[in-house]
């Protein structure tokens, strides 16, 4: 009986469909990446600038290169490595977002068991400064088989630096 309801209460807690676990600062923690699989998940990020212009828009794909199709993921961008938001994220193909305590402006899968997904960033204003997505990837058929992602990724404010003046005599 303990057992059952052991097993019972750890499937409840690892719900694939788990929301607010992307990793970044101020959430619930990593649990893609600390509760279930292995390591070296083959989940990647395109389309996260280096460095982003203010005010802009950016279409982010995150997409299994190898292996499993990305059973759920969870993801939020923050200013520097606190936990403010930066700017906002809006849903896609695949992805939706979600708001929970710990992560007001979150992503995650819209549907379990998806290859890839695309979803939008539009960066805050001019004077934030760095920015990093945090990502949270979980490869797999149940809580344990599977790989895991986490992805940590910084985009620097691009500044435009305002032209000198013109020469006068």
């Amino acid at each position: 009986y303990l057992f059952l309801l052991l097993l019972l209460t750890t499937s409840l807690f690892a719900r694939s469909n788990y929301r607010g676990y992307s990793g970044a600062p101020g959430t619930n923690g990593t649990c893609a990446t600390t509760c279930h699989g292995q390591d070296n998940g083959t989940v990647q990020i395109s389309g996260f600038p280096e460095s982003y212009v203010p005010d802009s828009t950016y279409l982010i794909t995150i997409q299994a290169v190898s292996g499993a199709s990305i059973n759920n993921f969870n993801g939020s961008i923050r200013v520097g490595t606190g936990s403010t938001n930066a700017g906002t994220i809006s849903g896609g193909t695949n992805p939706a977002t979600h708001h929970v305590a710990g992560e007001t402006n979150g992503i995650h899968l819209s549907a379990n068991n998806r290859t890839s997904g695309t979803f939008s960033w539009h960066a805050p204003a001019a004077g934030i400064g760095s920015v990093t997505l945090y990502i949270g990837a979980f490869q797999g058929t149940n809580d344990n088989s599977g790989q895991n992602t986490s992805l940590d990724i910084t985009a620097s404010e691009l500044v435009n630096e305002t032209p000198p003046g013109l020469a006068t005599n």
